[in-house]
């Protein structure tokens, strides 16, 4: 008779199959099996792996990694130490094991070519398991060189001269397409500027503020599909043209010199034939529209035709007292803003003009901000579903989007072109909703059924302690919103879906390790896996059990660790890495 024990396996595989659990619990309840499955055995290999390691794909049958000119593309099969282990398995001693015992290469393939380097921290996997979607770069360009774009909008980001996304299949290696931007920057550390939704992916580059949207054929095809940012749609460009030469026309028969901003206004007067500004109380169009050269002139040219609302906003934008903001070039001199910036003043001006209050107060609040929206920059873009996407929009002058800093959430409709939502980053609101589906914004990229169990929404947000001498100011409602939505827009499978890194079944130290996928600092300080339902029995510890080198005087020892968790086997990969030396590999496992 089965022991009932609360770590019997056994027991509790017979309870699995003999009691019946309810509708939708089966996997929950299956992970609950890793409690009695905490890996002990250690394993430690300094020589034998040179390459740079990826991450886990699917149910981690494959391993992807990158060789060490970051030129091939190196696949694993993880085939576990018994499959390795040629004998008398119960003699096998842990300690004599390497990488090559649990991992034996499946092929390797050149992916990169001429001056282009492959991505370490970029990694997508694509309909089911079938395709891998990789990114290579060259270097950064400098300021001095040809391709540099001398009227770029952001500051402080690199440019380089071609970024190519390459379609492989996951099984043989072969590569099935290709798709390449030139002269522009794409985060690709930790898929931050690249979004797979299905089988659509959204490219984000950020001196061009577009998004490129691909689509990805069973058959192995990148299919652009559309691209919007500064037009919102395919025929813009057309009707930029059109109004661009009836513009020089009229001005050429009123014996007016050339309009020095012309440019500017083929910018943006692609919202004048689709502009979500809807003719209201303010009127249908500009006064002075028709023939002013009157019915006995044949040969004049009627002045073309401007909205009343695109009006308001290029009387704003150079409208006299309005400061700028960090220096940065504000829309000035009758600028009229272009694409998705366009719509969102546009949603903007609307929301404040049927404000309850009066509507001469919610404008008056709206020119006074026009400046800083107008000045707002895209740093991130995310599928919400096939049509709306959510854009993080900040400062140009800053980097990335930080918890700490003022941004704006966009919820913008790609059919309709039409912003559908503004929030900025304390929108208590916007938090209910995303604590309320958070595995929809964080799991929907993901094809396995127990992705919705791991979340980076951390357990605990560490809030200051009142009573230590030391702590700082307790923090505010405001900030503990700004935290939580830092989360949002989420990024592309970038999260380990390990039991262990479930907080629902383990408690650990979420400073240390969360379910992210990336490096952080190395510490001596272990991490700790505490079972909750059963602390007492269940608990275990990972920690690179390498030497370090020693450190030289008068150098900083600069080490990085990164913990790799397989999604389905009790099986930890802890990574050490240090500067100019190979990485130090330790493997925690279940005997």
């Amino acid at each position: 008779m089965l022991a009932r024990t609360p770590l019997n396996v056994l027991y509790r595989l017979r309870d699995r199959e003999s009691l019946l659990n309810r509708r939708g619990t089966s996997v929950g309840s299956i992970r609950k099996l890793y409690e009695c499955l905490a890996p002990h055995a250690v394993a430690t290999d300094t020589e034998s792996f040179k390459d740079y390691f990826c991450k886990f794909v699917g149910q981690g049958e494959y391993l992807v990694c990158f060789d060490a000119l970051l030129h091939d593309l190196i696949v694993y099969r993880c085939v576990g130490y018994e499959g390795c282990f040629r004998g008398d398995f119960q003699s096998l001693v842990p300690g004599s094991l390497q990488f090559d015992s649990f991992f034996k290469v499946h092929y390797r393939q050149l992916i990169a070519q001429g001056a282009e380097s492959l991505n370490k921290d970029f990694c997508l996997l694509a309909h089911g398991e079938h395709f891998l979607i990789l990114a290579s770069s060259t270097v950064p360009l400098s300021s001095t060189d040809a391709g540099f774009p001398q009227d770029s909008v952001v500051q402080n980001v690199p440019v380089y001269a071609s970024t190519t996304f390459h379609l492989v299949c996951l099984e043989d290696g072969t590569v099935c397409d290709r798709y390449s931007i030139s002269d522009d920057c794409i985060h690709l550390s930790n898929n931050s500027g690249v979004y797979l939704h299905d089988d659509l992916l959204a490219i984000l580059t950020i001196h061009g503020q577009a998004v490129h949207l691909l689509q990805l054929l069973s058959s192995g095809r990148l299919v652009k599909v559309q691209q919007f940012g500064r037009h919102c749609w395919d025929d813009d460009e057309l009707i930029l043209s059109e109004h661009a030469h009836a513009e020089r026309r009229w001005r050429s028969s009123q014996g007016l010199p050339p309009d020095d901003a012309e440019p500017l206004v083929r910018q943006e007067q692609s919202g004048a034939g689709r502009s979500q500004m809807q003719a209201g109380p303010i009127g249908d169009a500009a006064p002075g529209t028709g023939n002013d050269a009157g019915e006995d002139e044949p040969e004049a040219v009627p002045a073309p035709a401007q909205p009343m609302p695109l009006m308001l906003l290029q009387r704003a934008a150079s409208a006299p007292g309005l400061e700028e903001e960090d220096g940065a070039a504000g829309p000035r001199g009758g600028v009229l803003i272009e694409g998705i910036k366009h719509r969102i003043l546009a949603f903007l001006f609307l929301e404040r003009y049927r404000d309850g209050r009066a509507p001469s107060d919610g404008l008056r609040r709206f020119f006074y901000s026009f400046d800083a929206y107008a000045t707002l920059v895209i740093w991130k873009v995310q599928f919400l579903d096939r049509s709306r996407l959510l854009l993080s929009m900040g400062l140009r002058n800053a980097t990335q989007v930080r918890s700490n800093s003022a941004y704006f959430l966009v919820v913008y409709d790609r059919e309709s072109g039409c912003v559908v939502g503004f929030y900025d980053n304390k929108n208590e609101a916007l938090l209910a909703l995303y604590l309320q589906h958070t595995p929809y914004f964080h799991a929907a990229c993901m094809s396995t059924p127990w992705a919705r169990y791991v979340t980076p929404c951390p357990t605990s947000l560490h809030l200051p302690d009142p009573s230590h001498p030391q702590s700082p100011q307790p923090w505010s409602q405001s900030q503990v919103v700004r935290r939580i939505l830092a989360n949002v827009p989420a990024t592309a499978q970038a999260l380990c879906t390990s039991p262990f890194l479930d907080a629902n079944l383990f408690s650990y130290d979420d400073k240390l390790i969360s379910a992210t996928l990336r490096m952080r600092g190395y510490t001596e300080q272990p991490l700790k896996f505490v079972s909750r339902a059963y602390p007492a029995a269940s608990r275990f510890k990972v920690q690179p059990l390498t030497t370090p080198p020693a450190q030289q005087p008068g150098r900083p020892l600069k080490q990085l660790v990164a913990h790799h968790f397989h999604p389905v086997l009790p099986l930890v990969v802890c990574l050490l890495h240090t500067a100019l030396q190979p990485p130090q590999i330790t493997i925690y496992f279940r005997e």
